[in-house]
């Protein structure tokens, strides 16, 4: 992920239908029956399997260091030709077990070592990419190992599975930010009194307006009192029933919801079938700032950040809103520490017997308690960019190695996000793009229609139909609504990377970046890289036109503007100079004119502006003699920012003057916009600017400059952490500050409703797939088709194997899931699509089978009725899960308990391939007679009762 500041899911629970007590109860009853008798002779000696397993070898003794070191060394965690396989013969269940034994053994040096409080985080790095290796490793070794009497199963063992995201629920309320931190019916802060705004209301395609003034209501104006009175106006407006009734028209109302541990907001509800639109009768500028926070240390986690200056029209903004967010990591749970045995101390060997049996039980079957809801920690995430639509509505993209909401990060380091939110900084939507690889958003635009392009680069795939390796531009569209519209990679020899967009007239997206190589037939490579421009098809991202410019030297393009005449503008670094360009058009290699600015100093470009005549170009240079024309201020020292006005005469142009902006400590400009006649720049300082005040190693900044004669209007210093803090991106927004902003919404279209498909909700692209076989037969495909729904998705399932398997859409409180049972005593086996198809992965499954209870639970069927089955070999679940890491201590400390866990269930499968000599002899003995002994019968009594408790709990599918 790029700095701003320089140099899956959780373990899903086995649950099952119901556990028959009698018939566990009778299970233990029939092997105690057999010990009723007060006394028996003495076992024989058994020797139990003639093989010495590798875990009754002697102990390693070697340093754990050096354990690790030698698992950095190998190729892979598995080796079925190792000594400790050899030891198993030709037992297919053995040699399996012993090769896991073996790779778990490894797998839990490195868990040990990543959860050493002494371990750094940054040490932890390495042993995390490791730790992803060998779960990947093992994964792929249990889907393939050859066995006779076992299965085994990475995670759970189960009847069923289900996909570990919804499809989430549309709101039939919109809950605005607290902004009463006090009592519920304290007086609204910042509420004058004269403030007027109107709720517009549509339905069936009529729009009736409700002006709310607040100055009518009468004594203080509370949430309640706000509430009421604008309900009050609602109502006004009525209609007939079908019975002939005078009623409401609308069912929408305001009402007061309490935030936990923020306070209360204002709250919109009864909006089915209804829009709300919102709109304050006097609404002042603001600028929005997008960019990132990270504390000091080489371990620290960054975080985006998003706020809202406002009073910028006047000489004294205020900050109004810093929201930090960040993607999540996987789950994090404490290794919990085992609870007393109740029966600790107690000698009796039959109990000791019956103790470990109903242990192991337990543990197969999944029988605990429930516990709480993993913490899933933030993973770092930065934001690059910023635009407002025409409503007021605030979309930021960046990156994230995390995931967001229902979208699972499918990528190998970071992935694209786009976010929607209202001007009061409430989250509308999240969009993860989906890549496969590694990809990263620089830039996004906005066009007429409101829909969002985002650009950016992917080493990897954005839709998996990569065909060159390497860095490849991008670019996406989706809808004001979060649609994904199309995306489109420039899949080509060349390593490019696209670094900023824009849209004409036309509605046809154009981006800039730079390309080492050529992008399509026709273009001429300099050498080294160059710069290059291109158009894409606004309405299906097919690329139009592209050009590359360069000598042999380094260009790159930063930014790109329409010029008011309707040509191109592109702002570049070249050799370590700045140069603005004009191109025309129709033909991208036509130059109209050009201005180079001079030597950067080692700064750069941050940004291209363009109102009206004027273009602005900004950025950051360590050259006091940078720039053109007249200089406005002077140049502090080290890397100060500039903003450098251009003035466009249509087939040539001119410098104006140059500005700069800084301290004496190192500063930098990163974006750049223009309104109004005023340039509005947006960067990082080291330093404290005039009247400022200094709060992190580095801060975030803001300042308003005159676009007439390059005077600094006014600079704003935003601290955050006493870490790093920068903006990378700024919009200006003409009615970002109004009475709706204090009354915790924003202006716009309520949006209640999304589309609810795979393809929109989850990070599965069309055309991704997983097989399923049945009852060990041919793998066959299931592919995601555009627009797919859970139901439309089982439907195909089900056409399989009607017999054998059923697929169905279930509602959940995360929405719909799919869900994927086994009917009539089969068994279904679930494999990963091939590379960077596979759909399992966004759909929160992993590689599994599932079975029928009798096969779970160990029974078979005896006349109509289960019993417990006296086959050897069985079904055993590892319970690994997506996401498990060994980035941080918590992290590697879960990871540790899974690993322990792990080689237990390794040890209790071997054991089940061999008669119990225990079992066998009490069978082989004459039925004992006379009264269970007291002591044994109230153990017994007590496991039942224990029992008893967990059904009654509800363990329930």
């Amino acid at each position: 992920m790029v700095s701003l500041f320089g140099s899956t899911s959780g373990t899903t629970a086995f649950n099952f239908q119901q556990l028959d007590l009698s018939m566990l109860g009778a299970y233990y009853e029939a092997k105690t029956a057999l010990l009723t008798g007060t006394s028996l002779a003495p076992p024989r000696a058994s020797r139990g399997p003639a093989v010495v397993t590798p875990w009754e070898q002697p102990e390693d003794t070697r340093s754990l260091n050096q354990r690790v070191n030698e698992v950095k060394a190998l190729q892979s965690f598995i080796n079925p030709k190792s000594d400790q396989a050899k030891l198993a013969g030709d037992n297919k269940d053995a040699k399996a077990l012993f090769t896991l034994y073996q790779a778990y053994t490894r797998l839990k040096a490195v868990a040990e070592l990543a959860a050493d409080k002494n371990t750094t985080d940054a040490s932890r790095g390495p042993l995390d990419i490791l730790v992803k290796k060998g779960l990947s490793q093992i994964q792929d070794y249990i889907a393939s190992a050859e066995l006779d009497k076992l299965d085994l199963i990475y995670g759970a063992k189960s009847n069923r599975v289900e996909t570990g995201i919804g499809l989430g629920k549309n709101r039939t309320k919109v809950i605005g930010a607290a902004i009463q931190k006090g009592a519920k019916d304290d007086p609204i802060p910042g509420i004058v009194g004269n403030e007027v705004f109107t709720v517009s209301i549509t339905k069936s395609g009529v729009t009736d307006n409700f002006v709310i003034d607040l100055s009518q209501i009468a004594g203080p104006i509370t949430l309640g009192s706000l509430a009421s009175y604008i309900n009050s106006q609602i109502i006004t407006v009525t209609t007939l029933d079908s019975g002939g009734n005078t009623v409401p028209k609308y069912s929408a109302r305001f009402g007061v919801e309490s935030v936990a541990g923020k306070g209360y907001a204002l709250a919109v509800s009864g909006l089915v079938a209804e829009d709300v639109s919102l709109s304050a009768a006097a609404a002042a500028p603001s600028l929005f700032l997008a960019g990132a926070t990270r504390p000091v240390g080489s371990d620290a986690t960054g975080a985006a950040t998003l706020i809202r200056l406002d009073g910028v029209d006047g000489g004294d903004p205020t900050r109004a809103l810093r929201e930090t967010y960040a993607g999540v990591g996987a789950p994090l749970l404490e290794v919990e520490e085992p609870e007393e045995d109740p029966l600790n101390g107690r000698t009796n060997e039959v109990v000791e017997k019956i103790r470990k049996q109903v242990s192991d039980l337990f543990t197969e079957l999944e029988i605990d308690t429930a516990a709480d809801a993993p913490d899933r920690p933030a993973v770092d995430t930065a934001a690059a960019a910023v635009a407002v639509d025409s409503q007021g509505y605030v979309f930021v993209v960046g990156a994230t190695a995390g995931d967001l909401g229902n979208e699972i990060n499918r990528s190998d380091g970071s992935d694209v996000y786009l976010s929607k939110y209202d001007a009061s900084g409430n989250i509308v939507w999240q969009r993860l793009l989906g890549a496969n690889g590694t990809a990263e958003g620089f830039a996004l635009a906005i066009d007429s229609n409101d829909n969002v392009i985002v650009a950016g680069s992917v080493d990897g795939s954005v839709d998996g139909g990569e065909l060159f390796s390497g860095t490849d531009s991008f670019v996406a569209k989706f809808s004001n609504e979060g649609d994904r519209l199309w995306k489109q990679q420039l899949d080509t020899v060349a390593t490019d990377e696209a670094l900023a967009v824009t849209v004409d007239a036309a509605g046809d997206v154009l981006i800039v970046g730079h390309a080492s190589g050529v992008l399509q037939s026709g273009n001429t490579f300099g050498g080294a890289r160059d710069g290059y421009v291109a158009k894409l098809s606004g309405s299906s991202g097919a690329v139009a036109a592209t050009s590359l410019f360069g000598g042999i030297g380094f260009e790159t393009a930063k930014d790109i503007a329409v010029a008011a005449d309707g040509n191109i503008l592109v702002a570049s670094e070249e050799d370590g100079r700045a140069v603005v360009r004009k191109l025309d058009a129709a033909d991208f290699s036509n130059i109209l004119w050009a201005v180079d600015l001079g030597d950067l100093g080692a700064g750069g470009v941050g940004g291209l502006a363009v109102e009206g005549g004027a273009v602005y170009l900004a950025g950051s240079t360590g050259n006091s003699g940078f720039g053109a024309g007249s200089t406005i201020g002077s140049h502090g020292g080290g890397q100060d920012g500039y903003v450098v006005k251009i003035d466009d005469a249509g087939a040539s142009a001119s410098a104006s003057w140059t500005a700069f902006i800084g301290t004496s400590a190192g500063d930098g400009i990163k974006d750049v916009t223009a309104s109004g006649g005023y340039v509005y720049v947006a960067g990082q300082t080291a330093g404290a600017f005039g009247g400022e005040t200094k709060s992190g190693v580095t801060d975030a900044f803001a300042a308003k400059v005159d676009g007439v004669t390059g005077t600094t209007v006014w600079t704003e210093q935003i601290g955050g952490l006493s870490g790093y803090n920068a903006a990378a991106g700024i919009a200006f927004s003409s009615n970002g500050n109004s009475v709706l902003t204090k009354l915790g919404l924003g202006p716009g279209t309520l949006q209640i409703s999304e589309t609810r498909d795979v393809t929109t909700q989850t990070t599965v692209r069309a055309g991704d797939y997983f097989y399923i076989a049945i009852n060990g037969g041919k793998k066959m495909k299931v592919t995601v088709q555009e627009g797919d729904t859970f139901e439309r998705l089982a439907s195909r399932i089900n056409r399989l194997s009607l017999r054998y398997i059923k697929a169905e859409e279930v509602f959940t409180g995360d929405g719909r899931k799919l869900k994927i049972s086994v009917k009539n005593d089969s068994e279904i086996q679930l494999f990963a699509g091939d590379g960077d198809r596979d759909a399992l992965k966004s759909l929160g499954l992993t590689p599994t089978k599932i079975f029928p209870n009798d096969r779970l639970f160990g029974t078979k069927k005896q006349d109509g009725e289960s019993a417990v089955s006296d086959e050897l070999g069985g079904i055993f679940g590892f319970k690994f899960e997506d996401g498990l890491n060994a980035a941080n201590e918590n992290g590697a400390k879960y990871l540790l308990g899974k690993v322990n866990d792990a080689i237990a269930e390794v040890q209790r499968a071997y054991r089940s391939l061999y008669k119990d000599p225990l079992t066998e002899y009490l069978k082989s003995q004459s039925k004992p007679t006379g009264p269970v002994p007291p002591a044994l019968a109230k153990q017994l009594a007590n496991y039942q009762a224990g029992l008893s408790r967990l059904i009654g709990g509800g363990i329930v599918t």
